[in-house]
């Protein structure tokens, strides 16, 4: 439901913002901007009125249009939290922390770039927030720790609650195995999720599997998985059986031996 009423605030501003021209000045008609404001309170009405609209403490909106998971936390009035992973390209790990009130893009980027220099000392703060969070937040701060320590027992635990979760976003369980791959921990676990009983399960580690062989050269670790592999090839969901099919092939070109 506030995915749907931000979609709605979304679709009033674009149409405000067509009402301009290319110089950023407002044509002589207000017909544009006039409807973009009934679109907005109608927006407003459909969530059940101002009052109600004003208890949203928090919105969340994940986005994978571009083919990488993008994750917006917006905590109301002020703060905003976001992180993106775009690896394996050149843009890799990108995760910000807002304050509107003191909306310092300097102060940003620093922050960011303190965090990653910061590596393993960053772990004492970044642990506990993980620990207490939930969802896609919870999710990007496993990422923040396994860029940092890829085989930390917390974060891949956390990491593999999420993804055998089935209350939560089925999204956000499908990006909390991608992390897996990076180290040999996070492998054995990923191989247990292929003999999984839910379907789900087995499509997410599949995927992620694929993933991991698409790379020049994987690890020795993911050997254990080739057994098991030959025997999706007869699983009852077809999903499962092509892409077992199909990383099968990619392995046997790329194990270590």
């Amino acid at each position: 439901m506030k995915y749907q009423l931000l979609l709605s605030i979304a679709l009033a501003l674009s149409v405000s913002l067509i009402a301009q021209d290319g110089n950023g000045q407002q044509p002589k008609t207000d017909a544009s901007v006039e409807r973009a404001k009934q679109l907005w309170e109608l927006a407003i009405a459909a969530k059940g009125g101002r009052e109600k609209l004003y208890q949203v403490k928090s919105l969340a909106i994940t986005d994978s249009r571009s083919g990488y998971p993008q994750v917006d936390l917006y905590v109301f009035p002020d703060k905003f939290f976001s992180w993106s992973d775009v690896r394996p390209t050149v843009f890799s790990f990108h995760a910000s922390v807002i304050n509107f009130e003191k909306n310092d893009e300097n102060v940003r980027q620093e922050g960011n770039q303190l965090l990653l220099r910061a590596g393993r000392n960053a772990l004492p703060q970044l642990i506990p927030a993980m620990t207490k969070a939930r969802g896609a937040h919870q999710l990007g701060l496993a990422k923040l720790v396994i860029d940092a320590d890829a085989e930390n027992e917390e974060a891949l635990a956390v990491l593999r609650n999420i993804l055998k979760d089935r209350n939560e976003d089925p999204l956000t369980r499908q990006y909390a195995a991608f992390p897996l791959i990076r180290s040999d921990k996070g492998i054995a676990i990923l191989i247990g999720f292929l003999r999984d009983r839910e379907t789900l399960v087995r499509r997410i580690g599949i995927f992620a599997c694929d993933e991991l062989t698409e790379q020049n050269e994987i690890p020795a670790s993911f050997n254990p998985a080739a057994p098991i592999l030959k025997e999706l090839l007869k699983d009852q969901d077809r999903i499962v059986r092509e892409m077992a099919e199909e990383v099968l092939g990619q392995s046997r070109h790329r194990l270590k031996r």
